[in-house]
């Protein structure tokens, strides 16, 4: 079924609120909004479970999402260093793109100094530490060529920047090195 117009505006001002930018190690580049030191969350027990799949992103958490519907489910963005949601607007189309075209990610991305720094001084390939998390974006297709719409589902993502391996190979720069900065 097709649905009408989907209003997220009230969205995109809960996303803005919730997401943060981090530089390692753990230093934030926008004020935290939550405490989760509080007294409330004493008791709280937090669990990650990491899962990796040969499969679309964005199939894989909705999968996850309806298999785990009280989860917060999070994606990683194998992220632009300096073009937030990459060549989307471009047309092109890659793993962060993919997200892009069918979600609001690239809204919460625009916020981010994270590409004015890295075009700045991309460090030769090696780019500077830093990542975005964003509260539960809104999904609303799963492919960029589906022509149909459904109501929203949300998942976080966690949008990270790789070192351009091949540009600091061309600037001499050390693989032992680039494998460090890969882990960090």
């Amino acid at each position: 079924t097709t649905i009408g117009p989907i209003d997220i505006r009230p969205h995109m001002k809960r996303m803005k609120t919730f997401t943060h930018y981090y530089s390692y190690p753990n230093r934030f580049y926008s004020e935290p909004r939550l405490d989760l030191n509080d007294d409330d969350n004493d008791e709280t027990e937090f669990k990650t479970e990491i899962i990796y799949e040969k499969e679309r992103v964005i199939q894989c958490a909705n999968k996850y999402r309806k298999e785990n519907p009280t989860k917060n489910i999070s994606i990683l963005n194998f992220a632009s260093a300096k073009n937030p949601g990459g060549g989307f607007l471009r047309g092109s189309m890659a793993q962060e793109e993919s997200i892009a075209y069918v979600s609001t990610l690239y809204h919460s991305l625009i916020q981010s100094d994270m590409y004015k720094i890295n075009k700045k001084d991309s460090k030769d390939g090696i780019y500077n530490d830093i990542a975005i998390y964003t509260n539960e974006i809104a999904i609303f297709k799963l492919d960029r060529d589906d022509e149909q719409y459904f109501d929203p589902f949300y998942v976080s993502v966690i949008s990270c920047p790789a070192v351009n391996k091949l540009n600091a190979t061309r600037n001499n720069i050390e693989e032992s090195f680039i494998y460090d900065k890969m882990v960090d």
